[in-house]
């Protein structure tokens, strides 16, 4: 059955590496520069001059005593600044003039000791470390030569002693004088700012209040508090008769609209009452001028006018006689009209006089922004003189009390080698080779396009691989000689299956037998071709071994010579080749005239006879078609050795009229590439490929099963002291078997 050889190579993809499996096979270069990495880390080793690190340990004590302000917690943390201020140049510039550290020999040569000890200086906050209240440094000096490491700790401390105690008292002393300074003008200010302030209250016209408003702005909020009165009274008596209204037009019930009124019956009530009151005072009146004046006297007349015009107005009825009685809601709303025009009058009048009060508080609001302007020119000038008193008081308190005091709780110790570390700088070294052998392991692996064990073939080209074939000694291939030194014509040494049918290789080809036989049980297919992809693969060896085995299992068998090109079974046999296949294919003779005995019983050999020029045609005729169904039917088994299929054509052409192929490789670099295309070619023909034959096994091949990394080893062994383990390993070579196919 044919195969897809595409897409059973295509399962995988090519150039894939296992990255264990690749470094394990290249483990050798991995070590190698890993070794390399460390050779070249301890000569890096022996080069670097020695350093030496002295240390000390200092704690710092802040006599500032902190004055208790309530409310606020007093600051005990860390101070930072020392850190920076050990490592400044300000410090150790002192250090080197104050301790003649240009000196020293290991700063005797440098052009600028400062900045040389700068960059060997190093100071950690142990106290913020290990979480300690307490503020506690560590001033480390890293240099080339023992002692001065010492000395230069030693002179630091010493400088940054000196420079803590110099310039508390400088900064002291300025700070005392800076600050009475700015009290005496702040207080000279202040004084002046005051005098200033009372000259301009004496002279503005402003009057303040007691709640800190002048009379302008007390009158205009009245003003607007009666507005806001007036229009929110109006707005009721306008809903009021909005309501009544829309009740009349609506038809409801008088009486309903009287309870919406307020109860109208009463009110009348008290309104007559009301009426009574307010004219009693004129009636009297008019009483006491009818007693002096008569009933037209011009006085008489007035308070009678007074009498009706006052009912008229309380009743809302003319006091004539034809005058007609009129509605009382009508009468009601009118007088509610009337208030709302009053209320209208009102806020006029209340606009106009709010419109004049603004106008004369403007005239006044330059007064007033600059009487703002001096309280709080005079109250911020208060807050700093404040302060001024207050940062006297502390100054006077701590000054001599002192700042920071330095104390060696751990003196500089004799300075101790740290430089170089031959562990780190080796494990660095060896790191790196190992990482870069490892890449040059991985680089080597993806660059070898050799196949790496049996799996990896079924991977790649989606076949069985039916048989390992050893290399065989060099010294079998020499052709056997007489005592004259004549050749003998025999089976040639590479047939191993005749010579040698106990060795290890013989029992290799036997696999390959066991394969076929399996095959033509299961499927009938008794034509078998045997390829490669280029010469010197081993399949004339093969073929002629596979032909051996086969005769001697008791079947009839047919080597047939298939390759026009370079012909060599003639050669292995020791056979005549005046005819053979192309002999029978041009009609020149009979099958039976071309088929020559072996030597091996059940094994006969078709040579290629007379070699053609036109091979491939030959192959493609009619005849050689009659001729592999004639000899199909005579022979149990027919085994047809033909060109490799990379470099001729004449095998696509003879795989088309067989029932199966036999591919033979010989591991290589580029055997991963020729396989594909070969198999890609049978493919293409719809072959029956019945898998491949490895062939040239030897120990230094870098093919087989890894047994480190999830593989597993392989071991054939065989009766009467013969036999071979095969433990595939890594990395390939081979040893050619043949010069020819």
């Amino acid at each position: 059955m044919a195969m897809d050889f595409q897409q059973a190579s295509g399962e995988k993809e090519e150039g894939g590496v296992h990255l264990f499996g690749a470094l394990w096979r290249r483990k050798w270069i991995v070590l190698f520069l890993m070794g390399v990495g460390l050779g070249l880390g301890y000569l890096f080793f022996m080069q670097q001059p020695p350093e030496y690190e002295s240390s000390a340990q200092l704690l710092l004590i802040d006599q500032r005593p902190q004055l208790p302000i309530a409310g606020v917690e007093a600051d005990t943390s860390y101070d930072k600044t020392h850190e920076f201020l050990l490592m400044s140049p300000a410090i150790v510039e002192r250090a080197v003039v104050n301790g003649r550290l240009a000196s020293l020999d290991s700063l005797r040569h440098v052009s600028n000791p400062t900045t040389a000890i700068i960059a060997g200086l190093e100071v950690i906050n142990l106290a913020t470390e290990r979480g300690a209240g307490s503020n506690v440094i560590s001033l480390t000096y890293t240099s080339g030569n023992r002692e001065d490491a010492a000395i230069v700790v030693e002179a630091i401390i010493e400088a940054h002693r000196q420079f803590l105690g110099d310039s508390y008292q400088d900064i002291s002393s300025e700070t005392i004088g800076l600050i009475t300074q700015a009290k005496d003008s702040l207080d000279q200010q202040i004084s002046n700012q005051k005098a200033a302030y009372q000259k301009f209250q004496f002279e503005s016209p402003i009057v303040v209040g007691e709640n800190g408003r002048t009379a302008y702005e007390e009158r205009l909020a009245q003003i607007e508090a009666e507005r806001a009165s007036t229009v929110l009274e109006n707005a009721k008596l306008q809903a009021q008769i909005d309501g009544i209204e829309a009740a009349l037009q609506r038809g409801g019930s008088r009486e309903a609209i009287n309870l919406m009124v307020g109860h109208v019956a009463e009110k009348q009530q008290a309104q007559i009452t009301t009426i009574e009151d307010e004219l009693f005072p004129l009636l009297l009146e008019e009483q006491m001028l009818l007693e002096s004046y008569g009933p037209d006297h011009p006085k008489i007349i007035a308070v009678r006018k007074r009498i009706n015009l006052t009912r008229k107005h309380l009743t809302g009825k003319n006091t004539g006689e034809d005058d007609e009685p009129q509605d009382f809601f009508a009468i009601y709303i009118e007088s509610l009209r009337e208030q709302i025009k009053v209320g209208e009058q009102t806020l006029t009048r209340l606009e106009s006089l709010y419109q004049k009060e603004r106008d004369a508080a403007k005239e006044v609001s330059s007064f007033l922004h600059q009487d703002a302007e001096f309280r709080d020119q005079i109250a911020r000038k208060e807050r700093l003189f404040d302060a001024a008193i207050e940062r006297l008081e502390e100054i006077s308190l701590v000054k001599d009390a002192g700042g920071t005091n330095t104390e060696v709780i751990s003196p500089a110790s004799v300075g101790e080698q740290v430089a170089p570390d031959l562990v780190k700088i080796l494990a660095i070294a060896g790191a790196l080779g190992l990482v870069g052998g490892m890449g040059l392991a991985l680089v080597v692996e993806m660059a070898d396009r050799r196949f790496r064990s049996p799996d990896d073939i079924r991977d790649q080209l989606g076949l069985a691989v039916v048989g390992h074939i050893p290399s065989i000694p060099a010294e079998w291939k020499s052709p056997k000689r007489s005592a004259k030194g004549d050749v003998i014509p025999a089976i040639d040494a590479i047939v191993t299956a005749h010579h040698k049918p106990r060795g290890r290789a013989a029992e290799a080809y036997r696999a390959v037998r066991t394969s076929l036989f399996f095959h033509a049980r299961s499927t009938g297919q008794r034509v078998i071709q045997v390829t490669s992809s280029h010469a010197g693969d081993g399949k004339t060896t093969l073929a002629s071994n596979l032909a051996v085995l086969v005769a001697q299992s008791g079947k009839k068998v047919l080597l047939i010579e298939a390759d026009f090109r370079r012909p060599r079974c003639h050669k292995v046999f020791g056979l005549d080749n005046t005819v053979g296949i192309s002999s029978v294919i041009t009609s020149e003779t009979e099958i039976a005239d071309a088929t020559q005995k072996s030597g091996v019983e059940n094994l006969s050999v078709m040579t290629c006879g007379p070699r053609p020029g036109n091979p491939a045609e030959l192959l493609t005729s009619p005849v050689f078609e009659e001729m592999i169904d004639a000899v199909r039917e005579e022979y149990d088994f027919v085994i047809v050795d033909t060109p490799p299929l990379l470099v001729v054509t004449d095998p696509s052409v003879v795989a088309s009229r067989v029932d199966g192929v036999l591919l033979v490789m010989r591991l290589s670099k580029r055997t991963r590439d020729s396989a594909r295309r070969s198999c890609e070619i049978l493919g293409s023909l719809g072959v029956n490929v019945l898998g491949v034959v490895v062939n040239g096994i030897g120990k230094g091949n870098d093919y087989g099963y890894g047994s480190s990394y999830g593989g597993y080893r392989y071991s054939y062994h065989y009766g009467n002291g013969y036999g071979y383990d095969k433990d595939y390993r890594s990395s390939g070579y081979y040893e050619e078997e043949l010069p020819t196919g």
